[in-house]
């Protein structure tokens, strides 16, 4: 993972699951089955405001961010 995540350019944080796939999803968010694609987003303070599961257009991420930003 390590290697493909260098050779794609990520250089920002990311993270390794080394608990069971149950532990993970559940800490993430409860209510997730954890199918994937899944998206989060959260608020300036760390609350989850949104979740999807499943493909999400950018126009819908974009109009729930420009929400979260007016609030």
């Amino acid at each position: 993972a390590r290697q493909f995540l260098a050779e794609q350019g990520v250089d920002f944080a990311t993270y390794l699951k080394q608990e069971s796939d149950e532990s993970f999803i559940t800490a993430l968010n409860p209510q997730w089955s954890g199918a994937l694609p899944m998206t989060l987003l959260y608020d300036q303070s760390g609350t989850v405001r949104q979740s999807w599961t499943g493909q999400i257009s950018y126009q819908t991420l974009k109009t729930e961010i420009e929400k979260l930003i007016q609030d």
